[in-house]
Order: structure tokens, then sequence, then C-alpha cells
């Protein structure tokens, strides 16, 4: 059942609690471990339940080698084997009947306990805690004697521990019915939404602070986002018009202008090409340029016949135009080379500059978030520290705290969302009716989805890592 094997325990601060111990304990013994304090009664029944670790040895709980286990299945471990502590690991803020079921709820477990029961009795609120966990091995821990006048008694509890150790089985055992189902899976719900409503409470002020700055930030990221959204369809909607614009050999006829459509058509990157005779190109000058275009004084026409070539992607334009002033009676090509390449590093920068502030904005937030919840966990540091004794697994622990993040994280951006919907109504307008050349096309629900998406997701991560650290068991 118990096993030590050359079992060596030494403490960081240099204190050796055990040294090359060799125990043996089979199945229904009940045993007392006694000694003066300080001699390492404690550090024993630590290795037990994995609250220490030894330097040397081996140390076998029902067939399993406790020394060696997994972080991971330590909480299983646990949850088969109770435990009276010696300092009884007690909540001072709950009552004696929410520390009871607070070891049957963390463990998601559900039991019947008594309600009331006398405030001065610790050791047997301690008890039954261990008692409907049908654990296959049960030790106690205490440094109180008791008085050499006074008579052996056994408590009814005491009895029940007993019972556990020996590993026996009685009629009492309860049977599950959907019933029982429905009424645990209700009590789960509500210690999961007490937890998270528990840790709001106990640092209002500094949740709404961080609700409040995630918002700010929020505001910053989707205005960010507006903009950006804003500029890239204005962006591309001029890159969207540059042509390339082809002009011809003076000494080329209409007809082998035009056989070059055929050439061009070839080019899966050409979407359009538009031919415009010189006589065409006169015109539409004289159309754009009005009275300040004299052509009284002109013999002859001073245009060559062009195309006009639009691609299916401006960043094919370069290559286009070079595979076009190939091509035979083409004299030039012109697609305002400079401009071009000017746009697309604009849109290039403006990209990476985007990525950098989204990713430093929502740092921030991650930042304020992680902190809060740091908080909380370092207030329920011993409440914590008791939910893994008693056997609750780290994800059971992360979940309430990982839902506060989320909801911290959902709550600003909400608020969030609302300024700037308001903004959307009051400001946008008159910014449209100044700069009627600028689309505002941008989706305010994807927009809104976003940022609800980040908000989340920002919570979620940012809570995760910051209870890590509290959670090695």
């Amino acid at each position: 059942m118990i096993e030590l094997r050359g079992v060596t325990l030494t403490y960081p601060n240099g204190t050796r609690a055990l040294d090359d111990i060799d125990l043996e304990i089979g199945k229904a013994d009940f045993v007392f471990l006694v000694g003066h304090s300080g001699t390492g009664k404690s550090s024993l029944l630590k290795l037990l339940y994995r609250e220490a670790i030894p330097d040397a040895g081996e140390v076998m709980v029902d067939g399993i080698r406790v020394d060696k286990l997994r972080r991971g299945k330590v909480a299983a471990l646990r949850r088969n084997i109770g435990v009276v502590f010696q300092d009884f690991k007690l909540l001072s803020n709950k009552t004696v009947w929410e520390n009871v079921a607070f070891a049957l709820q963390v463990t998601e477990r559900s039991s019947t306990t008594p309600k009331s029961c006398s405030a001065t009795s610790r050791p047997e609120t301690s008890i039954p805690r261990i008692r409907p966990r049908s654990s296959s091995c049960c030790s106690a821990s205490t440094s109180r004697a008791r008085p050499s006048w006074s008579p052996p008694t056994i408590k009814r509890s005491s009895t029940g521990c007993a019972g556990a150790s020996s590993g026996s089985k009685t009629g009492a055992s309860c049977t599950t019915t959907s019933e029982a189902i429905i009424f645990v899976d209700w009590g789960k719900v509500q210690f999961f939404l007490g937890e998270v409503f528990a840790n709001f409470t106990r640092n209002a002020a500094m949740q709404f602070t961080a609700i409040g700055t995630v918002a700010v930030t929020i505001v910053m990221l989707g205005t960010f986002l507006y903009v950006r959204e804003t500029l890239t369809t204005f962006g591309q909607g001029i890159l969207k018009q540059i042509e390339i614009a082809v002009y011809l050999d003076d000494n080329v006829t209409d007809a082998q202008a035009k056989s070059l459509a055929t050439a061009m058509a070839t080019d899966d990157r050409i979407t359009s090409a538009h031919y415009v005779p010189r006589a065409e190109g006169l015109r539409a000058m004289r159309e754009r340029l009005g009275r300040d275009f004299d052509t009284s004084l002109l013999t002859a026409n001073p245009l060559p016949n062009a195309y006009r070539v639009a691609v299916l992607n401006v960043d094919y334009v370069p290559a286009v135009a070079a595979s076009i002033a190939k091509l035979k009676g083409v004299a030039k090509v012109d697609y305002a080379a400079d401009t071009v390449t000017k746009l697309l590093k604009a849109a290039d920068v403006l990209g990476r500059v985007g990525l950098a502030m989204i990713g430093l904005l929502v740092l921030t937030a991650a930042i304020i978030i992680a902190n809060t919840i740091r908080l909380t966990v370092f207030a329920r540091r011993r409440e914590i520290a008791i939910m893994q004794l008693v056997g609750a697994t780290n994800m059971y622990i992360r979940m309430p705290f990982i839902a506060e993040g989320i909801v911290a994280g959902v709550a600003g951006a909400l608020v969030a969302i609302g300024v700037l919907a308001i903004a959307q109504i009051q400001i946008v307008p008159k910014i449209t009716a100044a700069l009627q050349f600028v689309p505002f096309g941008v989706n305010e629900l994807q927009l809104a989805g976003e940022l609800l998406a980040v908000g989340a997701a920002v919570g979620l991560i940012s809570s995760w890592f910051s209870v890590g650290r509290y959670l090695r068991a």
C-alpha cells in the first residue's frame, strides 16, 4: 500500500528532515507515526501526497511511484488520499459548511454535509471534508497531543477515516442517477460563476481600471484599423486607375496599330487594351483642357497613335510595360514609374506600421489584464494552494481566472465599440463632407467582431500565463 525505500529529504535551507528512511505499510493497516517536534513526521506525510519530493529514494503509494509522478497526474493522486493537515488548511472567510463543500466542489464531487457545526471544532471540520471522497489512503498530521488523563476515544468521524484507510466499502455508497447528474452539473455552474464573481468583487477598483484601460486601448486600435482600412481602400482605388500609355511610331498605320491588340491579348496579366487614334487623342485633349489649349496654330496633329492598357494587378505594371516595349512598332511606354513605385512603397510601409501598432496596442492591453489577474491570484494564493492539495486539477483552478480575463477583455471591447459607434454617427459624416474624394466604406459589423475577438483573445492569453506560475505542484 505505502512503501518508502532509502528516502532522504533535505529542505532548501539545508535542514535534513529524513535520512535514508525505509517504511512499509500494508493494506488495512492503521498506523500511528509518533515522535518529537521536528523529527520529520509531517515531512514524511508530505511525500505521500507529493507536496515534497525526496532527494533520493523511492516513494510508492498504492502501486504508484509518487516521486516520479508527472505534474499532470498529481491531482488524481491527491483525490485518492484523504489528508487532515496539521494547520487544517481551512479558509477563515468561509463557514464550516462552505469549507467542507469547498473541497468537494473543486474536486468536482457532490456530497450532503451539515450546514452548521461548532466553530471551535477545526479538526472535526477537516475530517468530514475527506470522508465522501472514497479515499484509499488517509493520513493526519497534528502537533496537539492529547492530555495523559484524557481517555482514548474514537469519534464517529475518526472511525470513518479509519474505514477509508482500510479500503472497506459499505452499503452507504451513493448511486448515480440522472437527477443527481443534473444537480451536480448545476452545482458546478454555480460554483464556477461564483468564483468568477468573487474574483471581480475582490478587486473591483482594479477591475474597473483594467476594463477602462482596455477600452481606451481598443478604441485606439479600432480607430487605427478604421483609418488604415480607409487609406487602404483609397490607395487601392488610386492604384486601380493607373494605366500603361503605349505610344506608337509615327509610321505605324491604323491597321498595324490594331494588330498589336492581338499580341497584347495573349498576356494574361492585361485586362484591357483600348486603342486611341491620334485624332481621338487630340479631341480628348481639347475637351479636357478647354480654352487653355489653343489649336489654331497647329498645322498637323502632333499626337501619336496610342494604347491605354490596364493590368490585373498594379504590381504587374513594371513587368507588363517592359514586355510591351519590346513589341514592333512601339515607340515609348509610360506608366508614371516614379508615382507607382512610391505608392507601392507607401502601401507596404503602411501595412508594416499597421501591424507594429496593432501588436503594440494588443501587448499593452494584455499586460494590463495580466497584472489585474495576477493581483487577484496573489490575493487568493492560500485558497489556490488548498485547491491543489485536495486534488483540484490545474485546468479547474485556471478556468475562473481565464473567464475573468475574457470578461474583462470583452467588457473593454464593448465599451470601445460603443465609443466608436458614437464617433461613427457624430464625427465621420463631417469628415466625409470635407473629404468627398476619400471613400469611407468600412464594414462596421466586421470591425466590431474583430475588436470583440481581440478583447477576448487578449484576456484569455494574458490570464492563462498570469495564473500559470502559481500552479506548480
